[in-house]
């Protein structure tokens, strides 16, 4: 392939790509406001303003999006903690930071994470979603473990559990608290905050 054939597929490769997150996040809101088992491809369609025939230009089906979809949000959030994680200048500043995206998140958007519990409870049972969840998990995992990581190096202590424990607890703990959340509790953020700091205090020695 000469030169200026590979050059120009490259912004046609862009659009493309661009074109898909677009509507990979327009459907993401959609989703997250129905649910896996109330929503179908039409209804994104519907919504978001985008044929049918788009949607299945771009997407396979309905699997493919919604792995698509939570992959993206589920990106950002990873992107969010290593961030925190980056930037932290010693131990303190590291819990506060990471914390703060933690609790940030389940207050201000609750639905795109239950939507992430919903598909990967539903990979349980249908075996089509797994590869794509089990990937996602493993970023969130390795984001989590870089917390641990750092923290160990800025606090000089170690934690007790291995990275996977670790992770396991923390992303109980961030279940609980966006159920709570969902549900309507006052203080539920506040308690979660409270609950990490008591967990990653349980887990350091």
């Amino acid at each position: 392939m000469t030169q200026s054939a590979t050059a120009s597929r490259g912004p046609r490769i862009d659009k493309y790509e661009e074109r898909k997150r677009e509507l990979g996040r327009d459907a993401l809101s959609v989703l997250s406001e129905l649910g896996y088992a109330r929503t179908s491809l039409r209804d994104i369609a519907k919504a978001s303003g985008f044929s049918l025939g788009v949607l299945h230009y771009y997407f396979v089906d309905k699997v493919e999006l919604i792995s698509y979809c939570v992959g993206l949000y589920k990106q950002d959030f990873v992107e969010q903690i290593q961030l925190a994680v980056d930037q932290a200048t010693d131990a303190g500043h590291l819990r506060e930071r990471v914390f703060g995206v933690l609790v940030a998140s389940v207050e201000r958007e609750p639905e795109k994470h239950r939507l992430w519990y919903d598909i990967r409870a539903q990979s349980l049972f249908d075996e089509t979603f797994r590869p794509a969840m089990w990937r996602i998990d493993r970023q969130i995992e390795s984001v989590i473990t870089a917390f641990f990581v750092r923290l160990t190096e800025l606090s000089g202590q170690s934690p007790q559990v291995g990275p996977g424990s670790a992770y396991a607890m923390l992303d109980g703990l961030f279940q609980r608290y966006l159920l709570r959340h969902l549900n309507g509790e006052d203080g539920a953020c506040g308690d979660f905050r409270q609950a990490l700091s008591q967990a990653v205090d349980a887990m350091m020695v």
